[in-house]
């Protein structure tokens, strides 16, 4: 059975006082369907399902909610380990978007214990850089196909 990858855009609802800005998210997620029919009504599940609620640390509660898919893309093959699933050109100095390992989300329950065993690789380069960035140009991605020699380029 074919495998896709949907990009599900959700868009926030902020109750209380806010920043002009509109904000919100792009979520992949990976889904297993018969035909592209099936894996449409997948991802329209999916973003339905995906709607979360949080306070932030002001107080401010924020509700991330489906808005629609940016894509649907069918994978050239299952998936596997270390598969290429995205190829995604960023706009601006790709550096603002380097975290130190400790601030990748996998690790942040370690921080709990107050461990620094991997202080060694908290600085890196493009840590003094601006991570704001507009990636809206994300969205833009083609899966990529491990048969060709290169990544597809962003449409």
């Amino acid at each position: 059975m074919p495998w896709f990858t949907a990009a599900l855009v959700r868009g926030a609802h902020i109750v209380g006082p806010a920043s002009d800005a509109a904000i919100g998210d792009l979520v992949c997620k990976l889904i297993e369907a018969p035909d592209a029919e099936a894996a449409y009504a997948r991802a329209l599940e999916l973003g339905e399902a995906s709607t979360e609620t949080y306070v932030d640390d002001d107080g401010i509660e924020i509700t991330y909610g489906f808005v629609g898919l940016a894509a649907l893309e069918q994978l050239p093959a299952p998936p596997t380990d270390g598969m290429q699933l995205l190829t995604t050109a960023l706009p601006g100095a790709p550096g603002r978007l380097v975290v130190s390992k400790g601030d990748l989300a996998v690790f942040q329950s370690d921080e709990a214990d107050g461990s620094d065993e991997d202080d060694e690789y908290d600085d890196k380069p493009g840590d003094d850089v601006d991570r704001d960035a507009n990636l809206d140009d994300l969205v833009d991605a083609e899966p990529f196909d491990d048969s060709a020699a290169a990544p597809l380029k962003p449409r």
